[in-house]
């Protein structure tokens, strides 16, 4: 059966995206070799899923069809690196929308025989690869609305950059 590589995330709107995409200079100014990740790539893992049976994408597109109302606010207050994976990212404090949203998904995944990465849930926009310091930087907080969670290809390349499309 043909396979692709899926994730489930909060996309980020276009004005949390305009805002992020401005540490751009900041990040490869101390990471040169740093490459930018697209803003419209820019969103909050929930679960990753990996490699998925093209016929079940659309039960995991059912899985999501749940009701949810975006009442909830996080706040995008720092930056910070993975250095062992080597990205810079943008975070903010804990947030009970977010967790529950995340619990909610990977329990809809579990109970319908769908395996996915269970490492505990950090919330987190990924900005750049190939970067393992966050600079120093402070900012006004960002507030981003806690959308519905949406299921992602990953994988796909247009004009040879990494490219995630939702499904």
């Amino acid at each position: 059966m043909p396979s692709i590589r899926t994730f489930i995330a909060i996309p980020c709107p276009i004005e949390v995206q305009e805002r992020l995409a401005k540490f751009g200079e900041e990040i490869t100014e101390v990471n040169p070799k740093a490459r930018l990740i697209s803003p419209f790539n820019y969103h909050i893992t929930l679960a990753y899923i990996g490699e998925t049976d093209t016929t079940r994408v659309n039960e995991i597109k059912d899985l999501l069809s749940f009701k949810w109302e975006a009442e909830s606010f996080w706040e995008i207050n720092r930056l910070g690196a993975f250095s062992t994976h080597k990205i810079v990212y943008a975070t903010g404090p804990f947030s009970p929308a977010i967790e529950a949203l995340g619990e909610k998904v990977r329990r809809l995944l579990r109970q319908n025989g769908f395996s996915f990465d269970d490492k505990p849930l950090r919330p987190h926009i990924s900005l750049a690869r190939k970067a393992s310091v966050a600079p120093e930087i402070s900012f006004e907080p960002i507030y981003m609305s806690i959308e519905k969670p949406e299921l992602f290809q990953s994988g796909i390349k247009i004009n040879n950059k990494l490219t995630y499309i939702k499904l």
